[in-house]
């Protein structure tokens, strides 16, 4: 039993050492260098939190693209013709991009137009900035689509891009 867990503590001994050599701790490293920055706004409508979203993501990095992706019978959600005429109209000088689902899913369209924008490699950065409507209450925030989170994980899980979530607080009257 001792040699058992005598082996598994240099086992947990060399992980630690492996995994506090890769960002070269104790090191000096290179000077920080700026680099280009798409800003991915995943978009379900034209509302108030959209346009937050779009503010922030527009002081967030050097391009910015809102992604709408869209099923054709999903009658929650508003048209594409819809969103389109909404965002012609609103005009927010941001290019937007329409994906379309065969299925009721929004990550795995969304998470492949991310790796479609990687592969460009015209940028060094991709920041995905997911707006959340933010209730006041617990039980509120329960009832709420759990979409942000969601696509969180898809992203985390299948790409490189960094995550922002953009939390709006909503305030209900009484």
């Amino acid at each position: 039993m001792v040699a058992v867990l005598v082996a598994v503590f240099e086992s947990v001994h060399r992980t630690y050492r492996r995994i506090g050599a890769a960002p070269h701790l104790g090191e000096v490293p290179a000077r920080p260098e700026p680099c280009h920055r798409v800003v991915v706004v995943p978009v379900g409508a034209v509302n108030l939190l959209t346009s937050e979203a779009i503010s922030a993501a527009l002081s967030l990095g050097d391009e910015v693209r809102a992604v709408s992706v869209v099923h054709p019978e999903d009658r929650d959600a508003p048209s594409a013709d819809e969103v389109h005429a909404a965002w012609n109209a609103w005009r927010p000088g941001v290019p937007r991009t329409v994906l379309h689902s065969r299925t009721r899913s929004l990550p795995r369209p969304f998470v492949d137009h991310l790796r479609a924008l990687a592969a460009q490699e015209r940028q060094d950065r991709i920041v995905v900035l997911i707006p959340e409507m933010h209730l006041p209450r617990p039980w509120q925030r329960l009832l709420q689509n759990q979409r942000g989170a969601v696509l969180d994980r898809a992203v985390r899980r299948h790409t490189d891009a960094v995550i922002c979530r953009l939390r709006f607080r909503i305030h209900l009257g009484h």
